[in-house]
């Protein structure tokens, strides 16, 4: 259960090392639909749905 929790936890850090995923998280205020976030943060919408996966 240690490796996972130490997974995750990586994960989320390398979440906030990404300059896109920031970006995403800025504009969730409020819930919005993947093609909306990718037209406002400027990305694909196929990065756009891999990195909010």
């Amino acid at each position: 259960m240690a490796y996972n929790d130490a997974s995750e936890t990586q994960a989320l850090f390398d979440a906030l090392a990404d300059p896109d995923c920031r970006d995403i998280l800025r504009v969730l205020d409020e819930p919005l639909p993947a093609k909306e976030v990718a037209s406002v943060c400027d990305l694909p919408q196929t990065s756009t749905y891999r990195k909010l996966e």
